[in-house]
């Protein structure tokens, strides 16, 4: 019903954060997070509300910045493509807008700057990277520009949201 209803009044609600904090001990903004639960409780109860949510035509979802072992060992939610292409688009069906939580949050900047996560963001089937620090959004528009100028594999990824993303704009029109 929420989400019906804020489609109704021309909002694009999002629902946060894929796959689910629930499992948290520590915000992200603050530091690293570890979901220590297996890939059965995840989809039995952590993806609940993300299921109905896509099923009510939600339009954004948001990845998390948490690691989840079971899903993926390697790589934070937000930058792995088994969490957001396999699991988020393939399985659960979703089609809309992936955004991530903002870049310079702890979880990430842990790992790396602004401009590689931004990389990994995409490359993991990402459509928009949230910046919120002063500087990084030209720091990853150039990141991104840079790369989709050399590689049309990259380039070709950065056309798929692009389309994503206008045809949200559009429904809101």
């Amino acid at each position: 019903a929420s989400v019906k209803g804020w489609r109704e009044g021309g909002v694009a609600p999002t629902v946060k954060h894929f796959p689910g904090l629930g499992g948290a001990t520590t915000n992200t903004d603050f530091g690293q997070a570890t979901i220590e639960r297996s890939a059965e409780q995840i989809r039995a109860e952590d993806l609940v509300p993300f299921k109905a949510a896509i099923g009510a035509g939600v339009p954004l979802v948001m990845a998390g910045h948490a690691l989840y072992p079971a899903l993926d060992g390697e790589r934070i939610a937000s930058q792995s493509r088994p969490i957001i292409e396999d699991l988020l688009r393939g399985e659960l069906g979703f089609e809309g807008v992936v955004i991530t939580d903002s870049t310079e949050a702890k979880a990430v900047q842990s790992i790396t700057g602004v401009q590689e996560a931004a990389l990994r963001n995409v490359r993991a089937g990402v459509d928009i990277v949230l910046t919120t620090g002063r500087g990084s959004y030209i720091q990853v528009y150039r990141a991104l520009l840079a790369e989709a100028e050399r590689d049309p594999e990259f380039r070709e990824r950065v056309r798929q949201s692009a389309e994503r993303v206008v045809a949200l704009q559009q429904s809101l029109r």
